[in-house]
């Protein structure tokens, strides 16, 4: 509860925000690149480049396969600052989406203040199904097409 009162509804920030590294998995072709524009992550980043107004959506790292080639990729994707986790709070919504697995920190997610965008997960943890979508979160197709 106190850091509800440090980031009480009325003073945050009027935009969703998510911040991850480029993890997740992406369509291969046959000679073994990866497109990453079929990152689920990618385009999420991609949905926030055009509606910078509601959403604060940025990479902070490229990693994997990816790593290295922040310079290539710019024309596609930007990369932001990474966001503390309790600096998550100053926005009156967070996103939620998978990279390799399951995403860690719904758990905790569920512990702020802020409204939880969930982007349907393949994985899920333990105590996912003990959540119920519109109560605990807002749930968007994996595909994005209801963000």
């Amino acid at each position: 509860q106190k850091q509800w009162k440090k980031y009480e509804w009325n003073n945050k920030i009027r935009k969703a925000v998510w911040r991850g590294a480029s993890t997740g998995h992406t369509v291969k072709f046959p000679d073994g690149s990866a497109n990453f524009t079929s990152l689920p992550r990618t385009q999420l980043v991609l949905h926030g480049i055009q509606r910078p107004d509601i959403m604060d959506t940025d990479f902070h790292k490229l990693v994997g396969r990816f790593k290295g080639q922040e310079k290539s990729l710019s024309h596609i994707t930007k990369l932001g600052e990474k966001i503390k986790f309790q600096d998550f709070m100053k926005y009156k919504a967070i996103i939620d989406i998978d990279g390799y697995g399951w995403s860690s920190r719904f758990g905790s997610l569920l512990c702020t203040n802020s409204v939880i965008i969930k982007v349907q997960p393949g994985y899920v943890d333990y105590y996912f199904n003990t959540t119920q979508p519109w109560i605990h979160y807002v749930p968007v197709y994996s595909n994005l097409t209801n963000l």
